[in-house]
């Protein structure tokens, strides 16, 4: 390998705004092909809000340069513009696979523009010898499904049959089965305009159960509501062999594909048990969701076995609070140990006014409700563990110090996150003397706000490696490699007038 300057033309193409680019308008992941000189393989370039205002940072996760995984390339806070232009100059990157520090360039001209970003980096190596090595990046912004479609019940309620669904969501009266026609003769699944505290929205789903006449039967069907399909077949609610839901990839618009990997599921719900009763263990409503291989799936699974397509499990049977009003139920996933993540192709939620089929209340004609609003995934990004040199750093409100001199190319940092495909990106601030730690949420792609950031205070730097310019101690300005510093009672400074270590 022999390479001094390394450019980058990274190009993401895309629409470009005509209005001013904010920084959250930009921060995103982005992915495509990435070619180092005539070597193409994907890649990806994350940006970031910078930790000073009106700033950017700019990740190349895993960056792998002519064959060699070079490690994150962190730069923190490139100016950025109202236009979308970026640059930041000479910026120092340590690259722990090359035990050495490099220099980063953006070079003027370089735009973020949303789905749109072109990028002209320069990277110095002093290692790699004299040369030069073009790289460019053309992609997009990263898409994908990290929530569910219509997840507050806004969107276009239709009827259907004698009743109405939200689009995405489904009741008895889209159901299928021997006997939904005799459950599709009671209304289980109506708009409301009663929605959760804080709810920017203006609707949410009512779920109620009602007794359906089967022949000369009176039976009790649960308030169902699925974003997969009833299954009706059989005129006992309990039996488990023709009464489900079911999520089923030949099943047009009855499954939802869905390949992220979510921590918990939570919703708002408003259960109104039909005897009031809070404290009974009969009243007790369910919520279930199951994220599942490319295969057909049923709920509930009636001693079926579904291990080999169950990615992962959320499920709760949760009771009406004392006052019988809204409440936030979270619910974990429980993730298999035996079937590999990367396969989850979709998911399967189901929400029911009871936990037991046919269960609630048992006066005939008596009605159990639920009003449900807003489903949410949620990713976590909480920074759990951070080691410098071995050493746990306790934060306080995403603040610490630490009483190691700063340098950013002697530390060993280890970061845990708690989130399953969440992401840590460690970044060195030598103005301010401090770590930087980033922690990126797995649906940062489409929610440029699910992001952390963790600062480490270090102890000022001890200036070393200066004996080359030792005797221009009193000099006010000094060049290094083609650069320009200028020295001020001791410390370094840029032209920029930014506090910089050059030789350290």
């Amino acid at each position: 390998m022999k390479k001094i300057l390394t450019t980058l033309a990274l190009v993401l193409c895309g629409l470009v705004s005509l209005n001013a680019v904010t920084v959250s308008g930009v921060a995103g992941k982005y992915s495509g092909t990435l070619k180092v000189a005539e070597d193409s393989q994907n890649g990806s370039i994350i940006i970031l809000p910078g930790t000073e205002a009106n700033k950017v940072t700019l990740v190349l996760p895993d960056f792998d340069f002519s064959g060699l995984n070079l490690g994150d390339i962190v730069v923190l806070n490139a100016d950025f513009a109202s236009n979308g232009a970026i640059s930041i100059n000479h910026f120092p990157v340590y690259i722990s696979a090359l035990s050495e520090r490099a220099y980063v360039t953006i070079n003027a001209g370089s735009v973020l523009n949303g789905n749109s970003v072109t990028l002209d980096l320069g990277i110095e190596v002093p290692s790699l010898g004299e040369g030069f090595l073009p790289v460019t990046f053309n992609g997009s912004r990263t898409q994908g499904n990290y929530q569910m479609p219509n997840a507050g019940f806004e969107d276009n309620w239709h009827s259907v049959g004698k009743g109405v669904e939200p689009n995405y969501w489904h009741s008895f009266n889209s159901g299928t089965g021997a006997v939904v026609s005799a459950a599709q003769n009671n209304v289980q699944l109506n708009e409301s305009n009663e929605v959760r505290p804080g709810s920017t929205g203006s609707k949410s789903a009512l779920l109620s159960s009602k007794y359906t006449n089967y022949f000369i039967t009176k039976v009790k069907a649960n308030g169902n509501l699925t974003n997969g399909q009833i299954n009706a077949a059989g005129t006992s609610a309990d039996d488990g062999t023709k009464n489900f839901n079911f999520s089923d990839p030949s099943n047009s618009g009855f499954n939802t594909p869905f390949t992220a990997l979510p921590d918990s599921f939570v919703f708002w719900a408003k259960y109104l048990p039909a005897d009031g009763n809070v404290s009974s263990s009969e009243n007790r409503a369910r919520a279930h969701a199951v994220i599942t291989t490319n295969a057909y799936y049923k709920d509930p699974e009636d001693g079926g076995n579904y291990s080999s397509v169950k990615v992962a499990d959320a499920e709760r049977n949760y009771s009406a609070t004392a006052s019988k009003g809204w409440q936030r139920v979270s619910i974990p996933f429980n993730y298999s140990s035996t079937v590999n993540a990367d396969n989850a192709a979709y998911i399967l939620i189901t929400f029911s006014t009871n936990q037991n089929a046919g269960g609630g209340t048992s006066s005939k004609d008596a009605e159990d409700h639920i009003y449900l609003d807003d489903v949410e995934m949620i990713y976590n990004h909480d920074l759990t563990n951070f080691k410098i040199d071995g050493t746990n750093i306790v934060f306080n409100n995403g603040q610490a110090t630490n009483n190691k001199p700063f340098s950013d190319e002697k530390y060993n940092c280890q970061a845990t996150v708690n989130g399953r495909r969440s992401d840590a990106f460690v970044g060195y601030d030598a103005a301010n003397e401090c770590v930087v730690v980033y922690t990126v949420a797995e649906d940062f792609a489409t929610n440029s706000s699910d992001y952390k950031i963790y600062k480490v205070q270090m102890a000022p730097a001890e200036v070393t490696g200066l004996d080359e310019v030792r005797v221009q101690q009193q000099a006010q300005k000094v060049m290094i490699n083609g650069h320009v510093y200028i020295i001020r009672n001791g410390a370094w400074y840029d032209t920029l007038g930014k506090r910089v270590h050059p030789l350290r």
